[in-house]
């Protein structure tokens, strides 16, 4: 299956192309000085897209000519110091059954290849298609290629379906949308084991690892797991503490974006740590979650993300302004840019997921589409009060409205007390 839906989506990007235009896809993030020990970081997500694999140090090469599309991917044949150290080469017939291309060769033979593809289909531009974005310290190997090329074929051009690929992949098909519900269904699970530990005593990491080792024990790969203790929990994307020492009155946080199959979802719950919030914990548990709830009940086709927010931001903005963070006039734009407390996360559609876990949340025109699955994660992070509470559920758009796919995870205040209630408080 996997095969086919690769198979449409090549189909689908060489529309892209006319004669004598090609596309490359490279399978790793090529950087030179990079350890070429393959890793999930270091795929590129648009070439397991076109591909249905993760080839670390694949090549794959779209071309039009005579207006016929031609595929052929190119894999390293390892040296036998790489064979010795990373495992031996796989022969290309076992690329040819898993991708369904046929013209499966060595990385030697691309650029023979090339240079005759260039005199045949008199070839005038090159497309590449990294996933990776951003200024990198490394050169990275398809800059390099670029350069070759256009010094090898003078008045080649270069330019990128990247973007193309983006607003492809931001629709999923109902094969993508089941290993992102099945990844939901492990950190659900992972999730009701942790929160049976979460007591006083215990330390951040300790949970981590709790949910790391839950995740990987149903066949899941938890990336990023934050597991946030306290004052801990203020600091919204908190990588690098999980230090802090549970203690009775504290939240504990959990931010998880599990893969599964090469697609992940983005699930954030907050749970008190000895199994019952306290009443200014619980407003403003309740206030981020009727947040979320009338962001979610406004999600439909057509919509943009500052559509789906608007009600909710009103409503999330008057309880900052009852809580004294707001005086009159004063928005959250106000709270942010003036750094007064340390961060709060408005309710609306705050990212794509898929292949990675922030993609485009938005279609080409900024509009919600069916087939898209978004994370809706409003939060408060109030410093001053050690206080830090985010909820985070995965929700498709459908054709009429939306379905969270990670409802079946406890969120709200009763959820949560009454799968705790059974927790022993005694500190470890």
């Amino acid at each position: 299956m996997y095969q086919k839906e690769a198979r449409k989506r090549r189909e689908k990007i060489a529309e892209k192309l006319i004669d004598g235009q090609l596309l490359l896809s490279f399978g790793g993030n090529d950087e030179l000085g990079v350890v070429g020990i393959p890793q999930r970081e270091k795929t590129d997500k648009n070439f397991y897209y076109l591909t249905g694999m993760s080839i670390a140090e694949g090549l794959l090469m779209l071309v039009k000519a005579h207006g016929m599309l031609q595929e052929y991917l190119f894999v390293k044949r390892r040296t036998a110091n790489e064979e010795f150290y990373l495992g031996r080469s796989l022969d290309p017939t076992y690329y040819r059954e898993k991708t369904g291309i046929q013209a499966v060769m060595y990385m030697e033979d691309f650029e023979d290849v090339l240079e005759s593809l260039a005199t045949w289909t008199k070839l005038e531009k090159v497309y590449f298609c990294s996933s990776f974005d951003g200024f990198t310290k490394y050169t990275r190997y398809e800059n390099i290629l670029a350069d070759r090329i256009t010094r090898a074929y003078p008045g080649v051009q270069i330019g990128s379906l990247s973007k193309e690929l983006d607003f492809m992949r931001l629709r999923k098909s109902s094969l993508e949308a089941a290993q992102i519900q099945k990844a939901i269904d492990i950190t659900e699970e992972a999730l009701a084991v942790a929160a049976k530990q979460l007591k006083p005593g215990i330390r951040g990491y300790q949970m981590q690892s709790i949910l790391e080792h839950e995740i990987k024990m149903r066949g899941g790969s938890g990336d990023i797991v934050q597991a946030l203790i306290g004052k801990e929990t203020t600091i919204m994307h908190n990588f690098y503490a999980n230090e802090a020492t549970a203690k009775d009155g504290d939240l504990f946080l959990a931010d998880i974006a599990t893969f599964y199959n090469d697609y992940c979802c983005d699930i954030s719950r907050t749970y008190p740590v000895n199994g019952t919030f306290t009443d200014e914990q619980a407003h403003w548990y309740n206030v981020v979650l009727k947040t979320q709830e009338m962001t979610i009940a406004s999600m439909k086709p057509g919509k943009t993300r500052q559509e789906c927010g608007q009600e909710a931001n009103a409503y999330f903005t008057e309880e900052l302004r009852k809580g004294g963070y707001l005086k009159d006039g004063e928005s959250i734009g106000t709270l942010l840019s003036e750094f007064r407390i340390n961060y709060v996360t408005p309710g609306m559609v705050n990212h794509g997921i898929g292949l990675s876990c922030h993609e485009e949340r938005e279609d080409e025109e900024g509009r919600l589409v069916p087939g898209m699955i978004v994370a809706v994660e409003p939060g408060v992070y109030f410093g001053d009060k050690d206080l830090g509470i985010r909820i985070e559920d995965d929700v498709l758009i459908t054709e009429t409205g939306c379905e969270v796919l990670s409802s079946n995870i406890p969120k709200t205040i009763d959820e949560i007390e009454a799968m705790m209630k059974n927790n022993t408080i005694e500190e470890l």
